[in-house]
C-alpha cells in the first residue's frame, strides 16, 4: 500500500512540474515583451508604474500600456517595436478599455467580449476587441481610441 501511495505522488508531483513548466513556455514571449516595454518606458523617464499592459500583433507588434507618468498623471504609452516609436497619451485623449467594450456590446447586442488591446493601426492608437457570439464563432473590431468610432469589424473567422 506505501509502494503505491509512493508511486502516484511520484507521478503527481511530476505531472504537476510538467505542467508549471508548460505554462511557464508559453508565457515567456508575453513576459518577454511586457520587461521590454518596461524597460523601454522606464529607461527613458515616461512612466514610473505601468498598470496594464497590452501585447497587440496584427500587421506589427505594438506594445500598449497604462499607468502612471513621472508626474502621477495616468498615460497611455502606445510603442512601435520595430521603430521603437512611442506615442504618449493622457487619458482625457483616449477612449478606455470599458469604452471600448461598451462600443463593442452597443454594435453586436449578444457578445460575450473575449479580449480588449490597445495597438495601432495607421499609426493612429486603436482598442481591438475580440468577442465571441451566437451569430458568428469570432469576431473582431478596430475601434479608434481617440474617437470611439468603429475602423474595421470583422464578423467571421
Amino acid at each position: 500500500m506505501k509502494k503505491i501511495l509512493i508511486g502516484v505522488s511520484i507521478v503527481f508531483v511530476v505531472g504537476l512540474i510538467l505542467t508549471v513548466s508548460t505554462i511557464e513556455t508559453l508565457l515567456s514571449p508575453y513576459n518577454k515583451a511586457k520587461q521590454e516595454a518596461a524597460q523601454l518606458v522606464f529607461n527613458d523617464g515616461i512612466m514610473k508604474k505601468i498598470d496594464d499592459f497590452y501585447l497587440y500583433q496584427f500587421d506589427k507588434t505594438v506594445y500598449g500600456l497604462y499607468g502612471d507618468s513621472q508626474d502621477n498623471k495616468k498615460i497611455y504609452v502606445v510603442i512601435d517595436v520595430e521603430s521603437s516609436q512611442a506615442q504618449i497619451y493622457e487619458t482625457s485623449e483616449l477612449i478606455d478599455k470599458d469604452k471600448a467594450k461598451e462600443v463593442a456590446m452597443n454594435e453586436e447586442n449578444t457578445i460575450q467580449i473575449l479580449n480588449v488591446t490597445l495597438g495601432l493601426m495607421k499609426n493612429e492608437p486603436i482598442w481591438e476587441v475580440s468577442y465571441k457570439s451566437s451569430q458568428v464563432s469570432l469576431g473582431y473590431m478596430r475601434i479608434s481610441a481617440k474617437t470611439g468610432q468603429i475602423i474595421q469589424h470583422i464578423k467571421t473567422i
